[in-house]
């Protein structure tokens, strides 16, 4: 290590003053062999090709700084690459050449932690680290977060207080109170769901799919095909399965959200249609993006209502072709018009009484719910699968504060 203090000594002055700082993921401490003490922060940037780009800075309590930069690869549980010092800083190290590096490091983004080693000419300096935390998953900070950290984050809240006994279906939203239903009617408020680029809001009741279950999933590719973005690489993300209204009508529904990083979540709203269902399986039917024309006179007057907002019988998932996990855009984006979420490995009696959040809890993690098909000129194509990978629960959190923004 005593080299490479005395490099970092040299560094320090360029460091100053020709490197900008980078957004800092994770706030790191470590010591080398001979116990001195370093801090310092690490950051991590998921790239378009599934590798990592990764910044190091560290400094002494003597003052000596120095930054290491490189690309990683493998899994969140062991990254690992070569690493150099800082562009801009070789002129300040002997023989007017960048020293090279090796990094490890190891992440928990449910823990909101770190691990790792740089090892450089023989020599290990060994850190941990944990992420700054925010409040809420909201705000600047939290966008830059890798998209597994955001899922982690959501999923924790979600999750964290879930119903000591479920709230009884029917006691709010439209046709829950009259209250409720009048709020329907307030354009401004339809507008918020369009317009609010969040994973949170101020808790307040949804009027339309009031109560659910979330869970955690990921979005997985599947076969060759021609759809770009999320639809090819697939992403992390937040499923919540609700009822449009009531149990008497019993329209299922799917809100998926997709994290990607450095900008806002994708998400994505489905119905199989604003007509009731007969029987109480939630996976009857297949919910898709492009809704049937209602039948009731009520519901057609009111889409006639929101269609000032948006068109309440289609919900775009082009979006999810425009922008890949890294949160670069796609260049040519290509996507379906229509998908449907087809019912995959889950069924439950049609006849049955209970509560459907009490039915989704039964539901294993690891269980593909929906299997996702586009629809093409020659049919439908099976391009994705929603696979769990937790429980679902049903909380007040999800139910009143978790947001999905609505795609126009």
């Amino acid at each position: 290590m005593a080299a490479m203090t005395r490099s970092l000594g040299l560094l320090l002055l360029a460091l100053l003053l020709a490197t900008p700082a980078l957004a800092t993921d994770f706030t790191v401490r470590g010591a080398d062999a001979r116990g001195g003490s370093v801090t310092g922060d690490l950051s991590v940037r998921l790239r378009s090709d599934g590798r990592f780009d990764v910044t190091l800075r560290l400094g002494e309590a003597s003052g000596a700084r120095g930054g290491w930069v490189g690309v990683a690869a493998g899994p969140l549980t062991c990254l690992e690459g070569a690493v150099r010092t800082e562009p801009g800083l070789a002129g300040a190290v002997t023989g007017g050449q960048a020293r090279q590096g090796h990094l490890t490091v190891t992440l928990d983004p449910a823990a909101g932690r770190c691990a790792g080693a740089l090892t450089v000419d023989g020599e290990r300096l060994a850190f941990e680290g944990s992420r700054p935390t925010s409040p809420a998953p909201a705000g600047a900070a939290y966008e830059a977060w890798l998209p597994w950290e955001k899922q982690e984050a959501v999923w924790a809240a979600a999750s964290a207080t879930p119903y000591a006994t479920l709230p009884a279906i029917g006691g709010r939203g439209v046709g829950g109170s009259v209250w409720d239903t009048l709020q329907a009617l307030r354009l401004p408020l339809l507008e918020r769901t369009f317009s609010t680029a969040s994973d949170v809001r101020p808790a307040r009741t949804k009027i339309f799919h009031p109560f659910g279950s979330v869970a955690r999933v990921v979005y997985e590719p599947v076969g060759d095909h021609p759809y770009t973005g999320l639809f090819r690489s697939g992403a992390p993300g937040i499923a919540r399965l609700s009822l449009a209204t009531d149990e008497k009508t019993f329209i299922p529904g799917i809100a998926l959200k997709l994290f990607v990083q450095g900008r806002p979540s994708v998400n994505v709203h489905a119905i199989p249609s604003f007509d009731a269902q007969e029987g109480r399986d939630f996976f009857l039917r297949s919910p898709t993006n492009v809704i049937p024309e209602p039948s009731a006179l009520p519901i057609k007057l009111f889409a006639r209502l929101a269609a000032r907002i948006a068109d309440p019988l289609r919900r775009p998932v082009s979006h999810l072709a425009a922008v890949d996990p890294a949160g670069a855009a796609v260049a040519e984006p290509v996507a379906p018009g229509q998908v449907y979420f087809r019912p995959a490995q889950v069924r439950f009696p049609s006849g049955g009484r209970d509560d459907f959040r009490a039915q989704l809890a039964t539901i294993p993690e690891g269980t593909v719910i929906y299997a996702v098909h586009a629809v093409t000129k020659e049919g439908e194509v099976h391009v994705g699968n929603v696979r769990t990978t937790s429980r679902f629960v049903a909380s007040d959190w999800g139910d009143r504060v978790l947001h999905f923004l609505h795609a126009r």
